[in-house]
Parts: structure tokens; sequence; C-alpha cells
């Protein structure tokens, strides 16, 4: 964190908020790619489970759903 905060230094207001926003995208595209990653792992393994496959296809549909409302910043 320390070496991390050296990139920081000497940046003007604006310049800082948008390090700050680059950061927190990144960080929250990784925690998508992790939960996609999961939910595929998941699907993979009861696919031969109809009922619970279509419950692993629901919530992929959900999160997908939300994240589109989160892009278009409808509520």
């Amino acid at each position: 964190m320390i070496y991390l905060s050296d990139s920081f230094k000497d940046l003007s207001e604006k310049d800082f908020k948008t390090a700050i926003n680059e950061n927190i995208e990144t960080i929250n595209a990784f925690k998508e790619k992790e939960v996609k990653s999961h939910l595929r792992s998941q699907y993979k393994e009861v696919n031969d489970d109809d009922i619970k496959a279509i419950e692993k296809q629901i919530q992929l549909k959900e999160l997908l759903k939300n994240k589109n409302k989160l892009r278009t910043g409808d509520n």
C-alpha cells in the first residue's frame, strides 16, 4: 500500500479522483469476474440436474440484470 500511495503523490484533485475511480472499477471488474467464474463452475457441476441448472441460470440472469442497472443508472 505504501508503494501504491507514491503513485498518488502530487496529483491534482481531478486526477486523484480519476485514479481512485479507475482503481474502484478495476476492483469491481475483478469481483465480477470471480462471481462469474464461481457461477460457471457451479453450473458445470449441476449440469446433470436440470432444476439446479435452471436455478444457476436465474442467478446469472439476475447478476447481469443488476450489472446493467448499475451501468445505466436505473433503479
